[in-house]
């Protein structure tokens, strides 16, 4: 049964806040494009959404490591398999430093090329508005990690 109290209940009793940290200039600037429409599905649902544009793989790794700190619920990525990367060591970094606090959820917006980790989700590349409804919904579900060296 969903809890009431957690932020990532699949039965939106609570928006929750969103970090999303987006590669504009994945796929050609795909991303950058669905941007308008995800941000606009996320906040019609009623979750605060603060939006975070990587110029760079570095940039990228710093804003996701900040977003992974800031206290929202989720941290969200948009982009390709490069964002999701990222995206999944932070929240496993923070999950280790952090290990009595509350979890923080990662959310997926894929709007790469290959988007192989989202398609092993269950999720549809070429269906944004999809992946967006299983990120404003809240639905999660945990997955394996295996650390290698210092990933």
């Amino acid at each position: 049964m969903p809890d009431p109290d957690d932020p990532a209940s699949s039965d939106g009793a609570r928006p929750a806040s969103i970090a999303l940290v987006v590669n504009p200039a994945a796929a050609k600037g795909r991303a950058q494009r669905l941007l308008p429409e995800v941000a606009g599905r996320l906040r019609d649902t009623g979750h605060a959404v603060e939006i975070s544009l990587s110029r760079t793989p570095d940039e990228a790794a710093e804003l996701i490591a900040q977003a992974a700190g800031s206290g929202a619920d989720v941290l969200a990525v948009m982009g390709g398999d490069g964002m999701a990367h990222l995206g999944v060591n932070a929240v496993a970094e923070h999950t280790a430093t952090h290990p009595d606090g509350p979890p923080l959820a990662l959310g997926l917006v894929p709007a790469g090329t290959g988007n192989d980790f989202a398609r092993s989700l269950g999720l549809d590349p070429d269906d944004v508005a999809s992946a967006t409804a299983v990120l404003a919904g809240g639905t999660t579900r945990s997955v394996d990690l295996l650390r290698v060296d210092d990933r």
